[in-house]
């Protein structure tokens, strides 16, 4: 069966406060519909079902004879619920707009859509990321430290989010012997890494998706790729990476954290081009979630990194074991 449901790119109700609608995503005739609104000159998140439940037992709708109203429907016109702009609105974000998001991302029923800007950001600042972090010697002991504690000179390391393969690079002059795998979402990103590490094996996968690998590793590096998940996505990444790796082997994780002040927002790529929202975890529940997904910490240590902003960041590193 299939329903006709208007497209919600024609909904303007209420009528007497939209003025116009930008669709971010449209769910099709068993889905939801998201938009931006203009509601009296302020954009607002709208959301609405193309189909309402009571109308999927309607034999004349379930064959198409009749449009489908979906919900809201004010009056019997399809209309829009409109969410506070504090949730979804960067100027707004507070913690408590984290958290929603952070459940409506996490949510079982949500749509398998994922947003390309990352992608597109990544790899329109491929090689400026490059000339700045290749050589960057701050994180060289933490790396020296999960060397000494694999041991192992034919090690499998995975590379999570490995950017320009620059710390694929440095475990590599240390350990030649190591069977490096690294994976990004950005082909760019990748490219660089190949040409930087002939040596190793790098190709494009998103992080969220580690649960299709099918080999084992002594250690899996997650090397600043928190940043860009929200707490639902970190748990679920560290939890594959631990069904990753061979028993007794190593995780490290670095990020930025969340001090005194929650730095949480939009940030501008380098280019100006593009938004990101960029995470700063608490170190608590970074912590916490390695513990849940099985690792015992047995390294912790910060650093303080001054950005080109001028505004210093102190960075969680922590190695574990499975």
């Amino acid at each position: 069966m299939a329903f006709l449901y208007h497209p919600p790119e024609t909904v303007l109700n209420p009528a007497k406060y939209i003025r116009k609608t930008e669709v971010l995503y449209d769910g099709g005739d068993t889905g939801f519909s998201l938009a931006i609104i203009d509601w009296e000159g302020l954009e607002h998140m709208g959301m609405r079902w193309n189909v309402a439940f009571k109308e999927q037992g309607d034999v004349e709708k379930q064959n198409g004879n009749i449009t489908c109203h979906g919900s809201p429907a004010l009056k019997g016109v399809p209309s829009w619920f409109i969410l506070p702009r504090e949730i979804f609105h960067p100027s707004l974000f507070n913690s408590e707009s984290r958290h929603f998001m952070d459940l409506i991302k996490s949510w079982p029923g949500a749509p398998a859509h994922r947003d390309t800007t990352a992608a597109a950001v990544f790899n329109s600042c491929a090689a400026t990321y490059q000339d700045k972090f290749m050589d960057l010697e701050l994180y060289h002991d933490t790396y020296d430290l999960l060397c000494n504690h694999i041991n192992l000179e034919t090690a499998a390391v995975l590379d999570v989010a490995c950017g320009p393969g620059n710390i694929s690079r440095y475990l590599l002059s240390k350990q030649p012997g190591y069977k490096i795998t690294g994976i990004d979402l950005a082909e760019n990103m990748v490219a660089l890494a190949k040409n930087n590490n002939p040596e190793a094996m790098f190709e494009v996968t998103d992080c969220r998706d580690i649960s299709t690998l099918t080999d084992k590793y002594n250690a899996v590096v997650i090397g600043f790729c928190l940043p860009y998940l929200n707490e639902a996505e970190v748990r679920q990444l560290l939890t594959d990476a631990h069904n990753l790796l061979v028993p007794g082997g190593y995780i490290y994780t670095s990020t930025m954290i969340e001090d005194e002040v929650n730095k949480s927002g939009y940030k501008k790529s380098s280019s100006g081009e593009h938004e990101l929202f960029i995470y700063y975890h608490k170190a608590a529940f970074i912590k916490e979630t390695l513990s849940s997904a099985g690792f015992g910490i047995i390294e912790s240590c910060t650093k303080d990194y001054s950005g080109s902003d001028g505004v210093t960041n102190t960075d969680l590193v922590l190695i574990g074991r499975k």
